[in-house]
């Protein structure tokens, strides 16, 4: 992770002396960039589903890599992952794509998947091809049958980042809780849900987290005190699961990069102080 980012909130690792990093999965092709993890837990274990793109981003700039048509693409993979180390324990495998009409064709595949458990592996994402104008939609996909809805809402509204639970509510939308805030992740604790929330600072696009809490209903309860995952403006994390003795979060880091940090639990209590 390199750059440097004027914005005012501390690093995790500034926060969590005892917050590690690891990859979790490197780039696999040429012109196929890593980015947006998101990491769940099912019954059986843990898993991931890892968004690649054809686009990168570097110090600041924005240089897109693109097909004749001049489209951007998004391919989603997804593994079974180590209980004990979370790396992959097989090969990554691609899920299919959508295959609704194409009304927007700028930016085609389901975009920053939150995968979750749900009578087998689900995930959703945003998709905008399905609309003329490219409004964000989302779209509700299983990992082994593909798309199986897409949410729709009235003209001029966007729907993204929403989280899924496994349970009920089936979402919580961060944003309608407070409208500076986006969704990331949540994952079960005690008698609700603990999740990473993130809003975009300006000017520059910042990316800034926090840690929340939320009831059974999807109420939000309390936020901790901001904090960045990297030194780059744009990191995203999309994922979040407890794993042993740790929190773990699962973020991407200006579209090149897919990465978990690991934080003691006891220790991300601290960051609500």
């Amino acid at each position: 992770m390199v750059g440097n980012t004027e914005v005012d909130a501390p690093s995790l690792m500034e926060l969590c002396n005892s917050a590690t990093t690891q990859i979790l999965v490197e780039q696999t092709e040429t012109n196929w960039y890593p980015c947006n993890p998101s990491i769940a837990q099912g019954p059986d274990g843990y898993a991931a589903i890892v968004t690649f793109r054809n686009i990168y981003r570097h110090t600041g700039t924005t240089q897109t890599i693109h097909d004749p048509n001049g489209y951007i693409h998004t391919r989603n993979f997804f593994a079974q992952l180590s209980p004990d180390t979370l790396h992959a324990v097989e090969p990554w495998r691609e899920l299919a794509g959508p295959s609704t009409p194409i009304h927007f064709a700028s930016v085609q595949g389901i975009e920053d998947p939150r995968l979750y458990w749900h009578n087998g592996w689900r995930y959703t994402g945003t998709i905008l091809q399905h609309h003329a104008s490219g409004e964000h939609r989302v779209a509700v996909c299983d990992v082994e049958h593909g798309l199986l809805e897409i949410r729709e809402a009235s003209a001029g509204t966007i729907i993204k980042n929403q989280m899924p639970t496994g349970g009920e509510p089936e979402f919580i939308d961060a944003k309608a809780c407070e409208d500076r805030l986006h969704g990331g992740a949540v994952v079960r604790n005690e008698n609700g849900y603990i999740g990473i929330v993130h809003e975009v600072r300006w000017p520059g696009r910042v990316y800034v987290h926090r840690l929340a809490r939320f009831d059974r209903t999807g109420k939000l309860l309390s936020e901790s005190r901001p904090f960045k995952l990297s030194t780059e403006p744009i990191d995203f994390a999309s994922g979040i699961v407890l794993h042993k003795d740790d929190l773990v979060i699962s973020f991407g880091v200006m579209d090149r990069q897919a990465l978990l940090v690991r934080i003691p639990f006891g220790e991300s209590k601290g960051l609500f102080a």
